[in-house]
């Protein structure tokens, strides 16, 4: 009986030790980590840049939901950077010309110039547009949109010469 009160009370005194060691390093490891990103950004002039807040994808309309501000060191902010003082005039309601993943600052050349709801408003009247195969960071993938019409060309190879025949016409 008195062996197990022995037991139990190193037991205990190892959880209260063992709780105690875990918090004392969480503590001193945030302690240090602060200090380091302050000593960083002491002297340094911060600015706040607009970041993308989610995944954004080529054609999506950049809005506040989904840009957020992020404090940046003066001296490593890109020169077309849009910061908190240009988002109104340069990025709110315009599309992106290419994807970008959480956190990428946004660039004014990431933006389109023009407003678009849809990728066939680009095109004039009695137009047509072509693709040809390229990669996913070239293409226009993402651009159609419900009610867009689509023209499916196919190329055949007949002997030495090579045709494109309309396969089917919207």
């Amino acid at each position: 009986m008195n062996s197990n009160r022995i037991t139990l009370l190193l037991f205990i005194g190892a959880l209260i030790t063992g709780l105690g060691g875990y918090y004392l390093t969480n503590n001193y490891i945030n302690n240090a980590v602060a200090q380091h990103k302050a000593s960083l950004d002491q002297g340094q002039e911060m600015v706040k840049i607009v970041v993308a807040a989610s995944n954004l994808k080529a054609g999506d309309t950049i809005q506040k939901s989904n840009a957020q501000l992020r404090d940046m060191p003066r001296q490593y902010v890109h020169k077309n950077a849009v910061t908190l003082e240009t988002f109104a005039t340069t990025l709110n309601g315009r599309q992106l010309l290419y994807s970008l993943a959480k956190g990428d600052p946004i660039l004014q050349s990431h933006v389109s110039l023009t407003q678009f709801s849809k990728f066939s408003d680009l095109i004039p009247e009695g137009m047509r547009v072509i693709t040809i195969p390229i990669d996913n960071l070239s293409s226009i993938s993402g651009f159609l949109a419900p009610g867009d019409i689509v023209d499916l060309l196919i190329t055949l190879k007949d002997g030495p010469q090579t045709r494109t025949l309309p396969l089917l016409i919207g």
